[in-house]
């Protein structure tokens, strides 16, 4: 259901998940932003690509992150929805908070972030 890798990249999280998106699976992700927001991450980054439908508890969920993450000034990206969760989100204008990337590379190049952080 979900998978974590940041060897790569120690200031990005990368989430993958697949199956539905709703609030209760999207419930779970919890700690996972929660631990984001708390660490040196400074992007998060939902690998959607293994997701074929998100009902409005997943979207609900999205925007609530999306906040949260902002406030603590770590960008929240979206990789390779399904055409169907793309447009669920594009009719509800969260693309105009949430960037969609096509690949994980692509994502991480959009969105540099500093060796240092401030405080």
């Amino acid at each position: 259901m979900q998978d974590f890798d940041n060897s790569n990249h120690p200031t990005t999280r990368v989430l993958t998940l697949s199956g539905h998106l709703d609030a209760l699976q999207t419930l779970k992700l919890e700690e996972f932003i929660e631990e984001a927001q708390q660490g040196t991450c400074r992007h998060v980054i939902l690998n959607l690509s293994k997701v074929a439908t998100m009902d409005l508890g997943g979207v609900g969920n999205l925007f609530t992150w999306y906040h949260a993450l902002h406030i603590n000034q770590v960008r929240l990206s979206i990789v390779a929805p399904s055409p169907m969760v793309r447009n669920t989100m594009e009719s509800l204008h969260l693309t105009e908070l949430i960037s969609i990337h096509s690949s994980i590379p692509e994502a991480i190049s959009h969105h540099p972030v500093p060796n240092t952080f401030s405080s």
